[in-house]
């Protein structure tokens, strides 16, 4: 079973910072039994474990700040593929148990707009499989805005957007945000 993560907040000029986490959990027995279970020849993988190759793709401009898997420094494999970011590791996770990789990613031109408001678009591209990978997804506008509209389905409060739900193969989360009222006032008197 899989998970997805993602809290990202847009800053002012219209960059952003983004945490992702990754969670797989393996639902193998804890002492599985059994020819089913038994590794293939020659990986060195104990009964039921599970080794997946985990890749991130990011938009363009995307960098990496850091990475950790299950709590403890992580290196990945850093590559450009179709124009995109791409940050791959193995995760390997023992049977009844639950493996994390997390992410800092940042992007220096994330979000469209100004000082009075702008938009930002996320797109999630989750792989299918047969268990849907279940997302939670959180848009912090930048500071001293406020969010005026959002994809059907978001919760809004204030400066941030919150979903979740599980993911399709492929899923667009959009905000527009714009300074108050009030704000937008002294900024014209200026």
């Amino acid at each position: 079973r899989r998970s997805l993560s993602y809290r990202v907040d847009l800053g002012e000029g219209g960059g952003s910072t983004a945490d992702v986490a990754l969670t797989t959990e393996n639902t193998a027995p804890k002492h599985p039994e059994g020819y089913v279970f038994e590794p293939y020849t020659g990986t060195g993988l104990g009964p039921g474990v599970s080794q997946a190759f985990v890749s991130v793709f990011c938009a363009p401009g995307c960098g990496f700040q850091d990475a950790t898997l299950d709590g403890k420094p992580q290196d990945l494999e850093l590559a450009r593929e179709r124009g995109l970011s791409l940050f791959s590791t193995y995760v390997q996770t023992a049977p009844g148990a639950t493996s994390e990789l997390a992410l800092q990613l940042q992007r220096a031109e994330a979000w469209t707009g100004d000082e009075l408001g702008g938009t930002y678009l996320l797109r999630i591209r989750a792989q299918q499989a047969v268990l849907p990978t279940r997302g939670t997804i959180s848009i912090q506008a930048p500071p001293g805005t406020d969010i005026v509209d959002a994809t059907p389905g978001m919760q809004v409060d204030g400066g941030r957007a919150t979903w979740a739900g599980d993911l399709a193969a492929v899923q667009d989360f959009e905000i527009r945000f714009q300074r108050p009222p009030s704000g937008r006032f002294w900024d014209w008197l200026s």
